[in-house]
């Protein structure tokens, strides 16, 4: 059992150190029916290409509303709004462990910047 937990902990702070190793900030597209990329940051700005739903996305920087992308070789821009904090990779990634006993039924509270909050404790023994 504690073994299991060590191999969580584990896990879990290797993907938060290789994802906190980059100048810009890992996102994934929210909107199931997708995001468009356009090349200005207004809702008038001309569509350059579109995201899938759960595409990760390397956000430059945020002002207001819209967020810089990577975008192939140019920078471009979406909504903000319509993005998740952190990687798609998480989200298969807690299934995945708790379906293999590893996570134990834990819940993590996350901030609005995606890190952990360790203000809530688990009342496991």
């Amino acid at each position: 059992m504690k073994f299991r937990h060590f191999l969580y902990i584990c896990v879990v702070s290797s993907i938060l150190m290789f994802a906190s190793c980059s100048e810009t900030e890992t996102y994934n597209v929210a909107p199931e029916n997708g995001l468009n990329v356009r090349a200005t940051p207004s809702k008038n700005g001309k569509i350059i290409g579109k995201l899938n739903y759960l595409d990760d996305v390397e956000v430059i920087s945020i002002d207001g509303n819209w967020a810089k992308i990577e975008f192939g070789d140019q920078g471009a821009y979406v909504y903000a709004e319509y993005l998740n904090v952190g990687s798609s990779y998480l989200v298969w990634l807690v299934p995945i462990l708790l379906l293999a006993g590893l996570g134990g039924g834990a819940v993590v509270h996350l901030k609005k910047d995606g890190t952990p909050d360790m203000r809530y404790k688990s009342n496991r023994k």
